[in-house]
C-alpha cells in the first residue's frame, strides 16, 4: 500500500500495480453541476485502483444528489456503485454488514484530472450532525480505473466535511491502501431544514405544499386542537 516510486522521479507504481506518469500532477475538476451546493476534495491524483472509502459529515440538513469522480482514461464507459453506512467508514470497509446500497451509475469518462459525473438516481439525505461512511467503487474495473491521491485530509465548507480514508481494490469490500484521498465532488441541495433539501418543511422532497391535517398536541393536561394550519407554499 506504500507509494512506490519507479522509473525515475516522474512516475510511481500505483496500488493496482500500474506505472503512472505524475509529471503533470496538478488537476482541476470541471463538472455537471447539480444541486445548490457542492464540496470538492481534489483532482490532483497520483495513484489508482478501483475504489475509495471516506466519510461525509453534514453541518446542515442536505440531500446529496450527484457525485463526480476522477478516472484514468477519457472515453471509457463503466459502472460505479455507491454504498453508505451510518457512522464512519473507517474499519468497516471489509464487511458489508451495516452498509446500504444507494445506487449505481453508468459513467462516460472524461480525461484524468477532470470530473466525470455519476448520477445514481437516488438522493442521500442527511440531517445536521449526521456522519455517514461512503464506499465508492468501480464494479467494471479496469474499465474505467479510478484515480485518487496518497494522503489523508479534511475538505470542508459551511455545509459539510469530507474526510478521506482508503483506496480499494477491484474485489468488493477490500480497502487496504491507507491513507488515500478520494478525488471527487458531492453535489447537494440544502436549506430546507427538513432533511430533504427542498425548503418546504414537509420532508418529502417535493418542493411545495404542506399537510393541513388538524394537529393535536398535548400541553400538560390540556389537549389543544389546531384546526387552521398556515404554511408557505
Amino acid at each position: 500500500g506504500d507509494w512506490n516510486r519507479d522509473r525515475g522521479s516522474q512516475g510511481v507504481l500505483a496500488d493496482d500495480g500500474t506505472f503512472i506518469d505524475i509529471s503533470n500532477f496538478a488537476g482541476g475538476g470541471s463538472s455537471q453541476a447539480t444541486g445548490n451546493g457542492s464540496l470538492t476534495t481534489t483532482f490532483a491524483s497520483n495513484n489508482q485502483f478501483a475504489g475509495n472509502s471516506f466519510d461525509i459529515e453534514a453541518f446542515t440538513a442536505l440531500d446529496i444528489v450527484g457525485w463526480d469522480g476522477n478516472f484514468a482514461t477519457a472515453g471509457q464507459t463503466g459502472t460505479v456503485e455507491i454504498w453508505w453506512r451510518v457512522g464512519t467508514a473507517n474499519g468497516f470497509e471489509g464487511n458489508p454488514a451495516g452498509w446500504n446500497f444507494l445506487g449505481e451509475c453508468t459513467v462516460n469518462t472524461n480525461a484524468s484530472g477532470t470530473a466525470t459525473h455519476c448520477d445514481v438516481g437516488a438522493a442521500l439525505s442527511m440531517d445536521a450532525g449526521d456522519l455517514y461512511g461512503i464506499y465508492f467503487i468501480v464494479t467494471s474495473y479496469p474499465t474505467p480505473t479510478l484515480r485518487y491521491t496518497n494522503g489523508q485530509q479534511h475538505f470542508t465548507n459551511a455545509e459539510a466535511d469530507i474526510y478521506t480514508w482508503r483506496g480499494c481494490s477491484d474485489t468488493m469490500w477490500n480497502c487496504t491502501f491507507f491513507p488515500r484521498m478520494w478525488n471527487g465532488t458531492i453535489h447537494y441541495n440544502f436549506g430546507g431544514g427538513d432533511g430533504d433539501g427542498d425548503g418546504d418543511g414537509d420532508g418529502d422532497g417535493s418542493g411545495g405544499g404542506c399537510d393541513l391535517t388538524p394537529i393535536e398536541a398535548k400541553l400538560d393536561a390540556a389537549e389543544v386542537r389546531l384546526d387552521n394550519v398556515q404554511c408557505n407554499v
